[in-house]
């Protein structure tokens, strides 16, 4: 599970949002951090992804499982998938575009209200 969203502008910021989770989740490691203005804030709580796996266009909800850092949700414009089913290697991607709302709030307590930004959140499982 990954997100990612470009630089874009809330409240006179400069804001960009990364976002990734299940692969680490109780590991103890994550790739979850807030750039605002140049400045990145490293979020240690790990992120809980609600969304359909039978239809990925209904609306998902990302929020942080124990504070609330993080609370948006995504409404997907568009799915781009990707299967492969090789003899050693198997993925299945679903890539979607859409706009997240909702608020994110840094380590030192920076709420930003987040509307309409345009991002890309996916589901990837794969073996090999």
């Amino acid at each position: 599970m990954e997100l990612g969203i470009g630089l874009w502008i809330v409240n006179d910021k400069t804001i960009g949002l990364n976002f990734g989770g299940q692969w680490t989740d109780g590991t103890g490691q994550n790739e979850n951090g807030i750039v605002v203005d140049g400045v990145l804030h490293k979020l240690d709580d790990d992120i809980k992804w609600q969304y359909d796996k039978k239809d990925y266009m209904r609306p998902w909800l990302l929020q942080t499982a124990q504070t609330k850092a993080v609370d948006l949700s995504f409404v997907p414009l568009f799915e781009r998938k990707a299967i492969t089913k090789a003899v050693v290697i198997q993925s299945a991607v679903h890539q979607m575009i859409g706009h997240f709302s909702g608020t994110v709030t840094t380590p030192a307590g920076e709420q930003l209200k987040i509307d309409s930004m345009l991002g890309w959140a996916e589901d990837h499982v794969a073996r090999w």
